[in-house]
C-alpha cells in the first residue's frame, strides 16, 4: 500500500489523498487520478507530475488538462532530441546573458478573485 497525494504549489498543503493498491503501476493511475481531482476542484491549476505520468492513454485522458512532465527518456524521439543539443552553444549563451531585475506589481482580479502579478523591466 501507498499514498497518492496532490499537494498545492504554496506551501504543500494536501489537495487530495489516495490510499493506493502497491500492485498497481503509476502509469495505470494517475491519468485517472488527474482526471477525477480536476471534476473536484474549481480553480485553474496545472499538473505537475513525474515521467510516470506519459503514457499514450494518460495523454488521452489528461488531454483537456493543463500540465507539465518530464517525457520518459525511454521515448526514441526524447533521446533524439536530447542528443541533438549542442552543449558548448549553450555554455556560450550563459555567458553573454545579463541578468536583468524585474519589478512586479500585484492586483487583484475582482472577476476571479485572484491574484496576479505583472512585471516591468527596469
Amino acid at each position: 500500500m501507498f499514498l497518492d497525494l496532490i499537494t498545492s504549489s504554496d506551501g504543500d498543503i494536501p489537495l487530495l489523498m489516495r490510499a493506493g493498491d502497491g500492485n498497481e503501476a503509476d502509469k495505470a493511475v494517475f491519468g485517472k487520478i488527474l482526471t477525477e481531482f480536476k471534476k473536484q476542484i474549481v480553480f485553474d491549476s496545472i499538473m505537475v507530475c513525474d515521467s510516470a505520468l506519459y503514457s499514450q492513454e494518460n495523454l488521452k485522458l489528461i488531454e483537456h488538462l493543463k500540465w507539465i512532465s518530464r517525457v520518459p527518456m525511454t521515448i526514441k524521439k526524447a533521446q533524439e532530441l536530447v542528443q541533438s543539443v549542442n552543449t558548448l552553444e549553450m555554455k556560450e549563451i550563459e555567458e553573454i546573458e545579463e541578468i536583468e531585475e524585474i519589478e512586479g506589481i500585484e492586483e487583484i482580479d475582482t472577476e476571479t478573485k485572484t491574484k496576479k502579478k505583472t512585471y516591468t523591466k527596469i
